[in-house]
């Protein structure tokens, strides 16, 4: 019994003095390892900004003038029809098919700012002609230089009214007019919608007067109201 007992002490202080140099080994082990130091993640380098590139617009008003602003061009190209009248003393009523090409200059500064009819004065030259097809046939040509006011509404809609006054040749004749050369009247309101920053769809009304100013007889006149449709480009 003793001896057994003597035994089991024994192994008790074996398995104890085995424990604390496993431990002990295991540490020297771990402190002669050399684990890799992780390396830094390298930068990224960040993209410079380009603050000269335009900024995208979300709106086309936003690359637009307010209004049709001073130097700008226009040029453009309308087709209408006209019904005659007997207004100021003709014989007979004129109607005609006509066409028109269009160019013009805006040459003032912003006008009566912060009022309903603020604008801009645009000079214009315009080159007409046409076919009269009643009462009977026969052709209309002429050029109108012209003055034309175009209204700021800060929008798509541009209305404008025009004025002007030209030169004709017409073989109309009798009973209203006499001899090829006349003068030609012509005014009315008209709306410019733009489709793009630069491209618009036109349209208008004119009062279009020939006579010869009494230089040649008859000179009953002819007085026809032409309505016009057409693009214009300004730049």
């Amino acid at each position: 019994m003793k001896n057994i007992k003597s035994y089991f002490l024994t192994a008790i202080t074996l398995l104890t003095e085995g424990a604390v140099i496993s431990v002990s080994g295991a540490e020297s082990c771990i402190s002669y390892m050399q684990f890799p130091a992780y390396a830094p993640l390298p930068e990224i380098p960040s993209s410079p900004v380009n603050t000269n590139e335009p900024a995208i617009a979300t709106d086309w008003l936003e690359n637009m003038d307010d209004g049709l602003g001073k130097g700008t061009t226009e040029v453009g190209f309308s087709l209408g029809a006209s019904v005659g009248s007997h207004i100021f003393g003709g014989a007979e009523t004129h109607d005609f098919a006509l066409a028109k090409l269009l160019y013009g200059q805006v040459i003032s500064d912003e006008m009566a700012k912060d009022h309903w009819y603020q604008g801009h004065w645009e000079l214009l030259g315009e080159v007409f002609g046409g076919g009269q097809f009643e009462p009977g046939d026969a052709y209309a040509f002429g050029v109108t230089p012209g003055l034309r006011y175009n209204f700021e509404t800060g929008t798509r809609w541009i209305p404008f009214f025009d004025a002007g006054a030209g030169v004709t040749a017409t073989d109309i004749g009798h009973p209203d007019l006499g001899g090829t050369f006349q003068f030609n009247l012509q005014t009315g309101p008209g709306l410019h919608f733009f489709i793009d920053n630069n491209t618009a769809i036109t349209v208008q009304y004119r009062f279009l007067h020939i006579s010869s100013a009494g230089l040649e007889r008859p000179n009953n006149g002819v007085n026809t109201s032409a309505c016009y449709v057409g693009m214009s480009w300004l730049f």
